[in-house]
C-alpha cells in the first residue's frame, strides 16, 4: 500500500495514501449498520478512518455522528492504537443546509 509520511521537528508518522471516509454515518447510535464496515475495512488491512465534526451537520442531530460512531466502535473493539484518525478541525460549519 502507498503511505506518506508526514513529519515535523517533533513528530513523524507514516499514512496510508487510502483512508476510509465517514461522511455519510449519519445516523445516531446505529452501529449494528456502521460496525460492520469498520471491521470489514480494518481486516482487509485498512488503518486510517477519516472523519470530520461537520460531517452530516445539515441533517437534525447530525453533527457529530460520525465520530462518536467511531469512538464507540474503538472502545467496543478496543483498537484505538491500530486506527489513525484524520480529521478536518478547520473545516467551517455548515449553515442553513447549504453543502
Amino acid at each position: 500500500m502507498i503511505k506518506f509520511t508526514l513529519k515535523n521537528d517533533k513528530y513523524e508518522i507514516e499514512i496510508p495514501a487510502l483512508a476510509f471516509g465517514t461522511a455519510s454515518f449519519e445516523k445516531q447510535n446505529n452501529d449494528e449498520e456502521y460496525f460492520p464496515f469498520l471491521d470489514a475495512y480494518v481486516k482487509l488491512g485498512g488503518s486510517c478512518i477519516d472523519t470530520a465534526r461537520t460531517y452530516c451537520s445539515w441533517l437534525e442531530d447530525g453533527e457529530g455522528s460520525s465520530e462518536k460512531t467511531i469512538g464507540r466502535w474503538l472502545k467496543a473493539r478496543n483498537n484505538r492504537e491500530d486506527v489513525i484518525l484524520v480529521t478536518k478541525g478547520g473545516h467551517h460549519k455548515w449553515v442553513d443546509g447549504e453543502r
